[in-house]
């Protein structure tokens, strides 16, 4: 029986379904280039995919749970970046735009983020777990866990101006790479990491 990444036959949604869980950009991603590039080639470009996206989890899912498991999957983003830079991105230190919308972790992230907090490293209020913004953004709106910051905050960059992330009119264009977007979804994917809202992950971790 063939493997869904050697078949031209089924649909891209049953191609992204059997992947399992994949991120919203991820999604964008693919649906962009459905557009505008020729079915044999986005036939092709998905095929790839999926065997990219078999690959790390196989890697991912052969390195220790936990803590561990994060940092391996933030060295994999960081080296996509450090391999191809993203171009014209205007994030800059102490906007912390991005910071203040709720986000998903996985529970390997989620462990990390605790134990820091559990060996002072990194310091939160409590309160501030029950609102939706990071609890980790510092009050010059830097972040303190910043080597650690989670898969979420590491692939993410915008490319208008920064003017646009103090506005509302959903000017702000985000830097979606697609690479990144598979290794999110890979760790996403496994078995054993499930995935949650960060504040919610963290405040029954350090209410143990």
């Amino acid at each position: 029986m063939s493997s869904p990444e050697d078949s031209t036959s089924l649909s891209f949604e049953q191609l992204l379904g059997w992947m399992g869980r994949f991120t919203p950009q991820f999604k964008f991603r693919l649906m962009t280039f459905r557009r505008v590039l020729p079915h044999a080639q986005f036939d092709s470009l998905v095929r790839d995919s999926l065997g990219v996206f078999r690959r790390v989890m196989v890697e991912l899912a052969r390195t220790p749970k936990g803590i561990d498991r994060a940092r391996r999957v933030y060295a994999m983003i960081d080296q996509e970046f450090q391999a191809t830079p993203p171009k014209n991105v205007s994030c800059g230190e102490g906007c912390g735009a991005c910071c203040r919308f709720p986000k998903q972790i996985t529970d390997d992230e989620a462990d990390l983020l605790a134990s820091l907090v559990l060996a002072g490293q990194a310091m939160i209020h409590p309160a501030s777990l029950e609102k939706g913004g990071c609890p980790f953004l510092d009050g010059e709106n830097r972040c303190s866990v910043y080597n650690d910051r989670p898969s979420t905050c590491r692939k993410y960059h915008v490319t208008s101006p920064r003017e646009s992330c103090a506005s509302d009119d959903g000017t702000v264009v985000p830097h979606i790479e697609l690479m990144p977007e598979i290794i999110v979804s890979a760790a996403m994917s496994l078995p054993d990491n499930d995935i949650g809202m960060m504040n919610d992950q963290l405040a029954r971790r350090l209410q143990r």
